[in-house]
């Protein structure tokens, strides 16, 4: 799994480098698009807030991530959070 897991992502940066992933990304189970950043984004975040409930079933210490890819994930969570909150006009 580990190798199968380095070489998508040596595909991924390389499709990105020379500029040939898609501009939009088909989500086929949801029936619409996303622009390529904001998908990454909502995969980042899926990401860091389900591993530690992976890490847990299987019995090793949750992972921290690096700033650049916590701090976009937590920005997007408190902004999720407060649009929730806001009272209807």
């Amino acid at each position: 799994m580990l190798d199968r897991t380095a070489r998508a992502a040596d595909m991924v940066r390389g499709l990105l480098a020379v500029g040939s992933a898609h501009e939009v990304v088909l989500i086929p189970w949801q029936g619409w698009s996303l622009r390529r950043d904001d998908f990454l984004h909502t995969r980042a975040l899926e990401i860091v807030v389900h591993t530690d409930d992976l890490a847990v079933s299987v019995g090793v210490p949750t992972p921290e991530f690096p700033p650049e890819v916590f701090a976009p994930v937590r920005d997007l969570l408190v902004r999720l959070a407060c649009a929730g909150t806001a009272s209807p006009r």
